[in-house]
């Protein structure tokens, strides 16, 4: 299956390989950049001005597959393949260095971890509280949810950080998840976590600190959902075939044909989403089948299904 196929690229898992300068070039004017993933090379890529024409310049490597992409403090927060949560100047033209933000296996208490673990995504709630997913796959290795508080710029957070869902094994239980980590969404006082091989998504309470938090389903028959972005007042979660709208109930319904898509994010008046290209939606449209015009065809090698930021200068 491709949901299967997709979540199947989160098994590796690399040293993250950043060196240690900056360099001074003026920053993008305009609309701002787009930050994303190459699926394929691990790389994470900024596209200045995403008229199509320009050419990505990378910021950093080892990125996890499926790992989150957030602006943050005037930095970004991204998701490494060595299990890391680091802080990077999105900014930087080459030769970015990073830093720490969350040793994940250290807030879980743990030195090795099976080689299929991967870092998820990543969501901020308010300005205080940062919700980090991962997972193995669906018969082994920790699956859950860390909530990490009062994180700073250039501080390790870890210490910070607690458990406040999920377990050393997969499973389908409330205070469970199936494995391959995936999207992470902040609405209202609830974090939304897709929880891939068991097609539904969870709340938990954004205010919870430590498991045990008291969990909910917030919708369920959803097959293989990977992103999730709150978008108006709706939440959008990609499917293994399409698009799919949820009410703030949970409720659902079809928003768009587009199928085999990844991660997801609202930026200003659109829609961003990954399907191998970049694609831009009207956020506006109620479905049952918006349709996305380009912003990227994806070139030299690149795919992107991984997470998507969008950023300003500022």
């Amino acid at each position: 299956m491709i949901g299967m196929r997709r979540s199947r690229l989160v098994v590796l898992a690399m040293l993250v390989a950043t060196a240690h300068t900056t360099t001074n070039e003026p920053r993008p004017q305009q609309e701002g950049s787009i930050v994303f993933t190459d699926s394929l090379s691990k790389r994470l890529l900024r596209l200045d001005g995403a008229d199509g024409s320009s050419v990505p310049r990378v910021i950093a490597r080892d990125i996890a597959t499926y790992g989150g992409l957030i602006p943050w403090k005037g930095m970004l927060l991204a998701a490494t393949r060595n299990y890391n949560v680091v802080q990077i100047d999105p900014w930087c033209n080459s030769s970015c260095e990073s830093s720490v933000v969350v040793d994940v296996l250290k807030a879980l208490g743990v030195e090795k971890v099976v080689d299929v673990f991967a870092i998820g995504d990543l969501a901020l709630c308010g300005d205080d509280a940062l919700f980090v997913s991962y997972g193995g796959n669906a018969t082994t290795g920790h699956s859950g949810v860390l909530r990490c508080e009062g994180c700073e710029k250039d501080i390790d957070c870890t210490s910070k950080c607690a458990v406040v869902d999920g377990s050393d094994s997969p499973g389908a239980g409330m205070h469970q998840l199936g494995g391959y980590a995936a999207g992470v969404e902040c609405v209202g006082d609830e974090v939304l976590v897709v929880d891939n091989t068991n097609f539904r998504v969870q709340a938990i309470p954004a205010s919870c600190s430590r498991s045990p938090c008291k969990i909910s389903t917030f919708a369920s028959k959803l097959k293989y959902p990977l992103g999730i972005a709150k978008v108006s007042d709706a939440v959008l979660v990609t499917l293994d075939s399409t698009i799919a709208s949820l009410s703030l109930d949970g409720s659902q319904h079809l928003w768009s044909m587009q199928g085999d898509c990844g991660y997801l994010v609202q930026a200003e008046n659109r829609v961003i989403v990954s399907d191998g290209n970049i694609l831009s939606f009207d956020p506006s449209c109620r479905g049952p089948d918006c349709k996305p015009s380009v912003v990227w065809n994806a070139t030299g090698g690149i795919k992107v299904y991984g997470a998507v930021a969008h950023i300003t200068p500022g």
